[in-house]
């Protein structure tokens, strides 16, 4: 919400996202006229939780969807980015292993032809997991060094 208080420009797609989840006009002028008589109403609070709802249920596994995404915030190549940050070239390749992984488990039950499940190397997931961290604590700390640090709403 920091990028809107601070009035940059605010791309079509954040917008296209915004209405997607609920913020229609009707809602903005309920919160100008609710803002209106009550000054603790925090709107900008209201509008981040419709948007983190919505956002919720929104398929964002991928890496060119996670940079869609925050472009629409004005950051360009955050995957990128991230995995230059983390010193380690084949940072996004492992994510990217785990993420298949997790979609075949989820979507075709990771299994054989034959019907027998596909073994796992426990050592390969621990690793993909700790660079699943490593990613995550690179985009916190390109974000946090765009917009600014502050506690997590989610954990």
């Amino acid at each position: 919400m920091s990028h809107l208080k601070s009035q940059k420009k605010i791309g079509p797609d954040l917008y296209k996202r915004i209405n997607e989840s609920g913020f229609t006009t009707e809602f903005a002028l309920s919160l100008i006229s609710e803002s209106v008589e009550n000054r603790n109403s925090r709107p900008f609070r209201k509008i981040r939780t419709i948007v983190q709802n919505s956002l919720s249920t929104h398929t964002t596994h991928r890496e060119d969807v996670i940079d869609e995404l925050f472009l629409a915030l004005g950051l360009k190549n955050l995957c990128d980015n991230a995995g230059k940050k983390s010193g380690r070239q084949g940072l996004l390749r492992s994510v990217s292993k785990l993420v298949d992984l997790r979609n075949e488990i989820a979507h075709e039950a990771h299994v054989k032809n034959t019907g027998d499940p596909k073994a796992l190397n426990k050592d390969v997931i621990r690793k993909r997991i700790k660079d699943l961290e490593s990613f995550v604590k690179c985009c916190d700390e390109i974000i946090d060094n765009k917009f600014g640090s502050k506690p997590a709403t989610s954990a």
